[in-house]
């Protein structure tokens, strides 16, 4: 005789919901149809045509496109949102309400993950500390797989034969559904208001990000940011990172020697400035986080430093696309909150710089830009949606000047800098107003640079 309520129980704990249909949402899919779940897929967007393949690789997978339920009808035994999916979505405070479980998928991740791994969040510098972190330990001839908020979502990680460490970028999005974390090291780098458009304060943000410090793994902070640095807990191993010499023999920081500055471990001296390929003061941090979390698994000084000889950054990142008649062209289309863009132009060791700034701003003070703009900008030119929100916050210390395009932009700055300044795309807020991504914001910047610099030079001839 069948027993109707243990076949009906069963039926629940092999069911999952999965909200969202970008690449982390279709990844989770991918999972939990290898797990054996029953898979019911949701998303606000008519995504139906990139969710076709995964239909007919899934033999129980349902899909759902339309404005999100005010509550759930259906029994999951696990609900799976991605990262852009705001938890406070009222179907989802149903469903935390019912004692349904709501996860990410780095918690998928981690509870299924046996080899070590470093973690690392922070609002500026995540990808370029992550991707270091990676190539020095490839150097150390570790095999490292690398993903997360990077480009490759984690689940698909899963796919490929186990490596000796994985190496994960994670948004504050992603932290705030993961709960059993235990990363052998993890570092938070920084902390500046971003995605205030999505949390209601600078503390809340703060503590999304402060989850990467779950279990009892190495903590490393940056010593140069106060709020950061207070997070050091008393009953665990703290490294610290910064730009001044190290207080202890654990730390990594800067010294002079020989009338040369050098990044140095305690107080060893491992490799001068000068030979670090990564432009501004802001990626020397970058790199001395990178030492400090490989320095936690045993990588070695030698790859450490042939990692930091060699890799000259990611695109889009304080990217150097153009040198030409003493004018510097650098693409950071990857500064998306303000705190990065202050960042890149303190960084920037030019007389002056050109700031090309504007775009989505998320809630963003732009009141922040005033003093590095005042110490450095020969002029700034706005564009995007919020571009007079950027004006009223920097008029009266800086020439604000508008552009329809970042090929006005260009142009307009091309006529504006001087031999020995640079010319900085660096937005201080998302691309979505004007573009797909900040990707295809640094291209079209990228194309815009190479079209002024050969008309000028087809000028000059």
């Amino acid at each position: 005789m069948i027993n109707l309520a243990a076949e009906m129980e069963k039926m629940e704990t092999h069911k999952a919901l999965v909200v969202g249909l970008g690449k982390t949402g279709l990844s989770a899919i991918a999972y939990l149809c290898r797990q054996g779940y029953s898979v019911t897929a949701m998303d606000s967007r008519d995504c139906m045509q990139v969710a076709k393949e995964f239909i007919e690789q899934c033999e129980d997978l349902q899909i759902r496109t339309g404005p999100f339920p005010l509550t759930l009808n259906e029994h999951y035994y696990i609900i799976v949102v991605s990262p852009g999916v705001p938890l406070v979505e009222p179907f989802l405070v149903d469903a935390r309400n019912q004692g349904l479980e709501i996860v990410g998928d780095v918690e998928l991740f981690v509870r299924d993950v046996k080899a070590d791994v470093i973690a690392i969040t922070g609002s500026n510098g995540k990808s370029t500390v992550t991707t270091l972190v990676a190539e020095m330990c490839r150097a150390a001839h570790l095999q490292t797989e690398l993903g997360g908020n990077i480009g490759v979502p984690v689940l698909t990680l899963l796919e490929k034969p186990q490596p000796d460490i994985y190496v994960l970028e994670l948004s504050s999005f992603q932290l705030e559904a993961t709960f059993s974390l235990n990363a052998r090291a993890a570092a938070f780098l920084n902390v500046s208001p971003d995605h205030m458009d999505r949390y209601d304060s600078l503390e809340e943000y703060c503590r999304a990000k402060q989850k990467i410090f779950s279990g009892n793994g190495v903590m490393v902070l940056n010593a140069d940011d106060a709020r950061v640095a207070r997070l050091a807990r008393a009953n665990r191993e703290v490294i610290y990172f910064g730009l001044s010499a190290p207080e202890r023999e654990c730390d990594f920081g800067l010294m002079d020697r020989n009338d040369e500055q050098w990044l140095v471990h305690g107080d060893r001296a491992i490799l001068p400035v000068s030979e670090v390929r990564l432009v501004g003061q802001h990626n020397i941090a970058n790199a001395l986080a990178a030492m400090a979390l490989c320095s936690v698994i045993g990588v070695s000084y030698d790859a450490m430093k042939k990692a930091l000889q060699e890799f000259s950054g990611l695109p889009h990142r304080t990217e150097v696309i153009a040198d030409q008649d003493g004018v510097l062209w650098v693409n950071d289309s990857k500064g998306t909150n303000v705190g990065s863009t202050i960042a890149a132009v303190q960084g920037i060791d030019r007389n002056k710089v050109v700031l090309i700034v504007g775009g989505e701003g998320k809630g963003a003070d732009f009141n922040e830009l005033r003093e590095p703009v005042a110490a450095k900008a020969r002029a700034v030119i706005v564009i995007g949606r919020d571009a007079a929100l950027i004006e009223n916050a920097i008029r009266d210390v800086a020439d604000v000047i508008h552009a329809r395009s970042i090929d006005e932009a260009v142009t307009k700055a091309g006529s504006i800098a001087r031999t020995g300044d640079a010319v900085l795309l660096s937005p201080a807020c998302a691309s979505f107003d004007m573009y797909r991504s900040f990707e295809e914001r640094g291209e079209a910047f990228r194309q815009a640079v190479k079209d002024s610099l050969a008309s000028k030079v087809k000028m000059d001839d």
